[in-house]
């Protein structure tokens, strides 16, 4: 099995504070990662770290390399010249690149420790994983929310390695959830002008009152969707899925919670894919989400998008 993860950051003792990571002391954090490894990793496995092994460990990190299990790959990343310049990484990985290739089942990846723009065979459903960027989300965080690229960071799979399945649906579960952070925290900090002026008669109080049951459970409804539609719509991006009748109904189902940002987003990345191997399909979706959603005509029009 193949796994992946990225910015351990063993012996870093700030990057408890910096990340919010949930342990006491460095002992601690370290321990804990080794043990996540060890439990999930077999001897017979691969695992790809993609940078950020460890930093500023005031120990060495050999006994660490020792200790996990798995075949191990090592993507660099920008801290990890300090603790490599004691250790010969060779003798612990069984390959040492800033970029790599590799295929994971039928899925084409590009691995490297930061974040890209675009990559190689992007437009045939390959997708990028990289790390770098922790559980930032101010960092290029609305652009890479909407490409094919999966932060493989401890901070936001766990604090173990994961497979690619994980690490598809980790990267949908996270954005909800800064997503719903978001949300409270605009709530949190609206004044009483700001309510007086959203409910400034009663009338227009009552319409909100009555409708703000119906917006949570769209609310809820759409999260499930979404939860729930993001690994069949990858698969049908990678081409795991390609019976026709099955990606019609997963389109149909798709396009019923497009009023989302993040669904719309999802379903417009499932057209671009599928365009050219089922163009009536694509555009007959096109002029369904027109008709839906988009009244004016105004919504962007995939073929413009597909370059």
């Amino acid at each position: 099995m193949i796994f992946y993860t990225a910015d351990l950051h063993l012996g870093h003792k700030n990057v408890i504070r910096l990340c919010d990571r949930p342990f006491a002391n460095v002992e601690e954090m370290d321990a804990t990662l080794i043990a996540n490894w060890n439990a999930v990793v077999g001897a017979e496995d691969i695992v790809y770290v993609l940078g950020d092994f460890s930093f500023r460990s005031a120990g060495s990190v050999k006994p660490v390399l020792k200790a996990l299990n798995g075949t191990k790959h090592l993507i660099l990343g920008n801290h990890d010249k300090s603790w490599m310049k004691n250790v010969r990484a060779e003798e612990y990985f069984a390959s040492v690149s800033p970029l790599l290739e590799i295929d994971d089942g039928d899925t084409h990846i590009t691995l490297c420790h930061y974040p890209m723009l675009s990559w190689n065979r992007v437009m045939h459903g390959a997708i990028h994983i990289h790390g770098h960027i922790h559980n930032n989300t101010n960092y290029s965080f609305g652009l890479l929310e909407k490409m094919s690229a999966y932060n493989a960071g401890v901070d936001v799979n766990g604090f173990k390695p994961v497979t690619l399945e994980q690490l598809i649906n980790n990267k949908a579960a996270f954005y909800s959830q800064v997503a719903e952070k978001d949300m409270a925290n605009k709530i949190a900090s609206m004044t009483e002008k700001d309510v007086a002026s959203i409910t400034e008669n009663a009338a227009a109080k009552k319409i909100v009152d009555a409708l703000k049951p119906l917006a949570e459970h769209m609310s809820f409804l759409c999260r499930q969707a979404i939860s729930h539609y993001t690994p069949i719509a990858e698969r049908i991006i990678r081409g795991e899925i390609s019976d026709e009748k099955e990606i019609d109904l997963t389109l149909t189902y798709m396009l019923d919670h497009c009023y989302d940002k993040e669904m719309f987003a999802l379903f417009k990345r499932v057209c671009r894919a599928l365009l050219y191997k089922y163009p009536e399909l694509v555009h007959f979706y096109i002029h369904e989400y027109k008709y839906m959603w988009d009244s004016d005509g105004d919504a962007d029009d995939e073929t413009d998008e597909t370059e």
